[in-house]
Protein backbone atom coordinates (compact mmCIF):
# COMPACT_ATOMS: atom_id res chain seq x y z
CA UNK A 1 0.00 0.00 0.00
CA UNK A 2 1.25 3.34 -1.03
CA UNK A 3 2.38 6.07 1.55
CA UNK A 4 -0.82 8.65 1.90
CA UNK A 5 -0.18 12.32 0.32
CA UNK A 6 -1.36 15.40 0.55
CA UNK A 7 -0.72 19.29 -0.78
CA UNK A 8 -2.12 22.19 0.30
CA UNK A 9 -1.97 25.44 -1.38
CA UNK A 10 -1.29 28.06 0.78
CA UNK A 11 1.04 31.29 0.85
CA UNK A 12 2.73 32.22 4.02
CA UNK A 13 3.76 36.35 4.38
CA UNK A 14 7.65 36.57 5.02
CA UNK A 15 7.27 38.40 7.94
CA UNK A 16 4.85 35.50 9.18
CA UNK A 17 7.37 32.52 8.69
CA UNK A 18 6.73 31.87 12.40
CA UNK A 19 2.81 30.84 11.65
CA UNK A 20 3.96 28.68 8.92
CA UNK A 21 6.15 26.77 11.37
CA UNK A 22 2.70 26.59 13.46
CA UNK A 23 1.55 25.39 10.60
CA UNK A 24 4.09 22.62 10.21
CA UNK A 25 3.76 21.83 13.71
CA UNK A 26 0.27 21.10 13.75
CA UNK A 27 0.63 19.40 10.57
CA UNK A 28 3.03 17.14 12.06
CA UNK A 29 1.02 16.42 15.04
CA UNK A 30 -2.07 15.13 12.82
CA UNK A 31 0.50 13.03 11.32
CA UNK A 32 1.14 14.48 8.31
CA UNK A 33 4.89 15.16 7.81
CA UNK A 34 6.18 18.36 5.44
CA UNK A 35 8.04 16.38 2.50
CA UNK A 36 8.49 20.17 0.54
CA UNK A 37 7.36 23.23 1.61
CA UNK A 38 7.47 25.94 -1.22
CA UNK A 39 6.15 29.72 -1.81
CA UNK A 40 2.50 28.88 -2.30
CA UNK A 41 2.19 24.82 -1.87
CA UNK A 42 3.43 22.65 0.62
CA UNK A 43 3.43 18.65 0.20
CA UNK A 44 3.23 16.07 2.90
CA UNK A 45 3.15 12.72 3.69
CA UNK A 46 1.37 10.57 6.47
CA UNK A 47 3.19 9.25 8.75
CA UNK A 48 2.01 8.98 13.12
CA UNK A 49 5.24 7.17 14.09
CA UNK A 50 7.05 10.49 14.64
CA UNK A 51 6.30 13.97 15.66
CA UNK A 52 8.69 17.11 14.13
CA UNK A 53 8.89 20.41 14.96
CA UNK A 54 9.96 22.71 12.29
CA UNK A 55 11.60 26.04 11.54
CA UNK A 56 12.73 27.95 8.95
CA UNK A 57 15.50 30.23 7.87
CA UNK A 58 16.51 32.35 5.35
CA UNK A 59 19.86 32.91 3.34
CA UNK A 60 20.23 33.72 -0.35
CA UNK A 61 23.95 33.46 -0.36
CA UNK A 62 24.94 30.51 0.96
CA UNK A 63 28.09 29.14 -1.03
CA UNK A 64 28.71 25.33 0.58
CA UNK A 65 25.06 23.90 1.31
CA UNK A 66 27.37 21.15 2.65
CA UNK A 67 28.60 23.14 5.11
CA UNK A 68 25.42 24.75 6.01
CA UNK A 69 23.38 21.66 6.66
CA UNK A 70 26.30 20.55 8.52
CA UNK A 71 25.80 23.22 10.63
CA UNK A 72 22.49 22.84 11.42
CA UNK A 73 23.22 18.80 11.80
CA UNK A 74 25.08 18.92 14.36
CA UNK A 75 22.09 20.62 16.28
CA UNK A 76 20.08 17.66 15.38
CA UNK A 77 18.20 19.71 12.64
CA UNK A 78 17.42 17.98 9.53
CA UNK A 79 17.03 20.31 6.20
CA UNK A 80 13.64 19.17 4.74
CA UNK A 81 14.02 21.65 1.34
CA UNK A 82 15.29 25.27 0.55
CA UNK A 83 12.62 27.58 -1.76
CA UNK A 84 13.91 29.22 -4.79
CA UNK A 85 13.88 32.83 -3.57
CA UNK A 86 15.98 31.57 0.08
CA UNK A 87 14.31 29.94 2.42
CA UNK A 88 15.34 26.73 4.10
CA UNK A 89 12.52 24.11 5.81
CA UNK A 90 14.54 22.69 9.13
CA UNK A 91 13.08 19.75 11.14
CA UNK A 92 13.64 18.22 14.50
CA UNK A 93 12.03 14.71 15.88
CA UNK A 94 10.01 16.00 19.14
CA UNK A 95 11.04 15.18 22.46
CA UNK A 96 8.23 16.59 24.98
CA UNK A 97 11.15 16.10 27.38
CA UNK A 98 13.02 18.78 26.02
CA UNK A 99 12.25 22.55 26.81
CA UNK A 100 11.14 24.70 24.11
CA UNK A 101 14.95 26.28 23.76
CA UNK A 102 15.72 22.86 22.08
CA UNK A 103 13.33 23.78 19.51
CA UNK A 104 14.78 27.20 18.18
CA UNK A 105 17.28 27.71 15.33
CA UNK A 106 18.70 30.62 16.20
CA UNK A 107 20.90 30.13 19.74
CA UNK A 108 21.19 33.81 19.75
CA UNK A 109 19.52 36.80 19.27
CA UNK A 110 22.46 38.39 16.76
CA UNK A 111 21.69 35.42 14.62
CA UNK A 112 18.03 35.56 14.27
CA UNK A 113 18.58 39.55 13.57
CA UNK A 114 20.85 39.38 11.17
CA UNK A 115 18.54 37.14 9.36
CA UNK A 116 15.61 39.27 9.38
CA UNK A 117 17.90 42.23 8.29
CA UNK A 118 18.55 40.02 5.16
CA UNK A 119 14.90 40.10 4.27
CA UNK A 120 14.11 43.81 5.17
CA UNK A 121 16.91 45.32 3.13
CA UNK A 122 15.21 43.17 0.34
CA UNK A 123 11.72 45.31 0.89
CA UNK A 124 13.26 48.15 0.86
CA UNK A 125 14.56 47.85 -2.52
CA UNK A 126 11.23 46.17 -3.93
CA UNK A 127 9.25 49.06 -2.45
CA UNK A 128 10.77 51.90 -4.02
CA UNK A 129 10.55 49.79 -7.58
CA UNK A 130 6.95 49.31 -7.23
CA UNK A 131 5.42 52.23 -5.78
CA UNK A 132 7.42 54.34 -8.37
CA UNK A 133 6.04 51.80 -11.23
CA UNK A 134 2.44 52.40 -10.12
CA UNK A 135 2.43 55.87 -12.35
CA UNK A 136 3.02 53.93 -15.73
CA UNK A 137 -0.32 52.80 -16.08
CA UNK A 138 -1.83 56.20 -15.91
CA UNK A 139 0.87 57.31 -18.02
CA UNK A 140 -0.31 54.90 -20.46
CA UNK A 141 -4.06 56.10 -20.21
CA UNK A 142 -3.14 59.95 -21.24
CA UNK A 143 -1.64 58.41 -24.31
CA UNK A 144 -4.87 56.14 -24.60
CA UNK A 145 -3.11 52.78 -24.98
CA UNK A 146 -6.10 51.69 -21.97
CA UNK A 147 -8.98 52.36 -21.14
CA UNK A 148 -10.35 53.22 -17.75
CA UNK A 149 -11.04 49.72 -16.20
CA UNK A 150 -7.58 48.22 -18.12
CA UNK A 151 -5.86 51.60 -15.71
CA UNK A 152 -7.28 51.01 -12.52
CA UNK A 153 -6.85 47.40 -12.50
CA UNK A 154 -3.19 47.48 -13.47
CA UNK A 155 -2.50 50.48 -11.21
CA UNK A 156 -4.75 48.92 -8.25
CA UNK A 157 -1.91 45.73 -8.72
CA UNK A 158 0.74 47.86 -8.28
CA UNK A 159 -0.61 49.36 -5.36
CA UNK A 160 -1.49 45.97 -3.69
CA UNK A 161 2.10 44.61 -4.05
CA UNK A 162 3.31 48.06 -2.91
CA UNK A 163 0.97 47.85 0.38
CA UNK A 164 2.18 43.94 0.94
CA UNK A 165 6.32 44.95 0.70
CA UNK A 166 5.35 48.17 2.96
CA UNK A 167 3.79 45.54 5.45
CA UNK A 168 6.50 43.18 4.80
CA UNK A 169 8.98 45.57 6.16
CA UNK A 170 6.95 46.59 9.27
CA UNK A 171 6.02 43.00 10.23
CA UNK A 172 9.75 42.26 9.85
CA UNK A 173 11.07 45.74 11.81
CA UNK A 174 8.55 44.20 14.85
CA UNK A 175 10.10 41.08 15.00
CA UNK A 176 13.98 42.95 14.95
CA UNK A 177 12.53 44.81 17.90
CA UNK A 178 11.08 41.96 19.58
CA UNK A 179 7.10 42.98 19.03
CA UNK A 180 5.03 39.97 17.94
CA UNK A 181 2.50 40.76 15.19
CA UNK A 182 -0.74 39.66 16.43
CA UNK A 183 -3.11 40.36 13.14
CA UNK A 184 -2.94 37.82 10.69
CA UNK A 185 -2.02 39.33 7.41
CA UNK A 186 -4.77 38.34 4.39
CA UNK A 187 -1.82 37.19 1.99
CA UNK A 188 -3.68 34.40 0.46
CA UNK A 189 -6.85 36.87 -0.20
CA UNK A 190 -4.82 39.63 -1.59
CA UNK A 191 -3.11 37.30 -3.71
CA UNK A 192 -6.01 36.04 -5.45
CA UNK A 193 -7.60 39.56 -5.68
CA UNK A 194 -4.12 40.58 -7.59
CA UNK A 195 -4.91 37.44 -9.61
CA UNK A 196 -8.43 38.36 -10.26
CA UNK A 197 -7.26 41.96 -11.35
CA UNK A 198 -4.91 40.54 -13.72
CA UNK A 199 -7.47 38.80 -15.35
CA UNK A 200 -9.82 41.92 -15.78
CA UNK A 201 -6.52 44.20 -16.89
CA UNK A 202 -6.24 41.37 -19.65
CA UNK A 203 -9.76 41.20 -20.84
CA UNK A 204 -10.32 44.41 -20.38
CA UNK A 205 -7.13 46.07 -21.99
CA UNK A 206 -8.43 44.49 -25.55
CA UNK A 207 -11.23 46.98 -25.88
CA UNK A 208 -9.65 50.50 -25.91
CA UNK A 209 -12.17 51.92 -27.17
CA UNK A 210 -15.45 50.74 -26.05
CA UNK A 211 -17.65 53.39 -24.44
CA UNK A 212 -17.48 54.60 -20.72
CA UNK A 213 -20.99 52.37 -20.66
CA UNK A 214 -18.75 49.42 -21.30
CA UNK A 215 -16.08 50.58 -18.96
CA UNK A 216 -18.27 50.97 -16.12
CA UNK A 217 -20.53 47.81 -16.25
CA UNK A 218 -16.37 45.86 -16.40
CA UNK A 219 -15.98 48.05 -13.24
CA UNK A 220 -18.83 47.00 -11.63
CA UNK A 221 -17.88 43.22 -12.37
CA UNK A 222 -14.85 44.23 -10.93
CA UNK A 223 -15.88 45.40 -7.48
CA UNK A 224 -18.23 42.68 -7.37
CA UNK A 225 -15.50 40.52 -8.04
CA UNK A 226 -13.00 41.59 -5.34
CA UNK A 227 -15.68 41.56 -2.89
CA UNK A 228 -16.60 38.03 -3.83
CA UNK A 229 -13.20 36.91 -2.67
CA UNK A 230 -12.90 38.80 0.20
CA UNK A 231 -15.89 37.01 1.70
CA UNK A 232 -15.62 34.14 0.47
CA UNK A 233 -11.82 34.39 2.34
CA UNK A 234 -13.66 35.90 5.62
CA UNK A 235 -16.05 32.77 5.82
CA UNK A 236 -13.25 30.32 5.33
CA UNK A 237 -11.31 31.61 8.25
CA UNK A 238 -14.27 31.76 10.12
CA UNK A 239 -14.96 28.19 10.27
CA UNK A 240 -11.66 27.60 10.41
CA UNK A 241 -11.42 29.11 13.73
CA UNK A 242 -14.31 27.53 14.95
Amino acid sequence: MGKKTKTTFKAYAAWDFLREAEEYNAMSEKGWQLVEGGCFHQKYEFDDSVVYRYQLDFNNKIQNMAQYDEIFRDSGWERVNSTFNGWHIFRKAYDPSLTDDEYQIYTDNQSRIEMLNRWRSIFVIITMLTVSSSITPINLLLRGAYNIVATISLTAIYLLFAFIFVNAFIGINNLIHGRQNKARFPFNEILATILVLLMIFTFSSSFNGSSIWFDLGILAALLLVVLAVFVFALVSNKKKSN
